[in-house]
C-alpha cells in the first residue's frame, strides 16, 4: 500500500515539473522566437500530465486499470529520458560522457524512479490490491 502512495507522489511530482516546464517555457525569451515548437511541446507535455493525473485517480480508486495505467507510465518514464539521453550522446560526440550526464543528471533521476516504482509495482502483493 505505502508503494502506491509513494507512487502517487512521484507522479505528482512529476506533474509539478511539466507544469513548471510549461510555466519555464511561456516566460522564457528564447522561445519566443519558436512559438510552433513550444506549443509541440506544451502539447506533449500537457498529454503527459493528462495520462498521469487519470494514471494517480485509477491508483487512488484501486482500480485495476489505473494500476496498468502506472505500470505504463513508469516505463514512459523510465525509457524515454533514457533514450533521449543515448540520442543526444550519439550526435553530439564532441560532448564528453560524463559532462552530458551532469547535463542530464534530472533525465536520469527520472529513469531511475521509474524503473524503482516498476520493480515495485510488478511484485506480487500490490497486484493483488488492485480490483477489475
Amino acid at each position: 500500500m505505502k508503494v502506491i502512495y509513494a507512487n502517487l507522489t512521484w507522479f505528482i511530482f512529476v506533474i509539478v515539473g511539466l507544469i513548471g516546464s510549461f510555466y519555464e517555457r511561456h516566460a522564457s525569451l528564447g522561445w519566443n522566437n519558436m512559438p510552433e515548437v513550444r506549443a509541440e511541446y506544451d502539447f506533449v507535455f500537457g498529454l503527459l500530465a493528462l495520462y498521469l493525473i487519470i494514471a494517480s485517480i485509477g491508483l487512488i480508486q484501486k482500480k485495476r486499470w489505473g494500476y496498468i495505467l502506472s505500470i505504463a507510465a513508469n516505463s514512459i518514464l523510465a525509457v524515454a529520458p533514457l533514450l533521449i539521453f543515448i540520442f543526444v550522446l550519439i550526435m553530439l560526440s564532441e560532448l564528453s560522457v560524463i559532462d552530458h550526464a551532469k547535463a542530464s543528471a534530472g533525465n536520469i533521476f527520472v529513469s531511475l524512479v521509474s524503473i524503482t516504482f516498476l520493480y515495485l509495482l510488478r511484485k506480487e502483493p500490490v497486484k493483488c490490491l488492485f480490483q477489475t
